[in-house]
């Protein structure tokens, strides 16, 4: 009979492992939701995301493994970090303009998150349910 302190620490891991995994994932797919290119003349309107210009705001969009899973934010961008460390995260909460939503949209990614998760720890541990 295997033993449940040994199966419940791999499950463990396997979960933090599968958070990282997650993270990353969900942090390529905001980059993607702020690709569309924009312009001058075509900029996106008030609750879409927000359309790229220079690229600079989509590229600072990252993830890091955290001793508990992994989180995905944003970095500060421009000359050391003048425009801002919050750029992107005020174009979701509308604190530089009418709200352009990218980063609260993760939640729509909340099942391929679970999948994502639930699949590591079956493969690490063979747990199902």
């Amino acid at each position: 009979m295997p033993d449940v302190s040994s199966l419940l620490q791999r499950a463990e891991e396997a979960a933090k492992e599968g958070m990282r995994m997650a993270a990353e994932w969900l942090a390529v797919e905001m980059r993607l939701l702020v690709g569309f290119q924009g312009d001058d003349q075509n900029r996106s309107s008030p609750g879409e995301p927000p359309y790229r210009q220079t690229g600079a705001g989509q590229a600072s969009i990252w993830w890091e493994p955290t001793a508990d899973g992994a989180r995905v934010g944003t970095k500060p961008i421009g000359t050391d970090g003048v425009i801002g460390e919050n750029y992107m995260a005020g174009w979701d909460a509308g604190t530089i303009g009418p709200a352009r939503p990218w980063l609260s949209t993760w939640q729509r990614y909340k099942p391929e998150i679970d999948r994502i998760v639930r699949r590591e720890i079956i493969m690490q541990t063979g747990m199902r349910g």
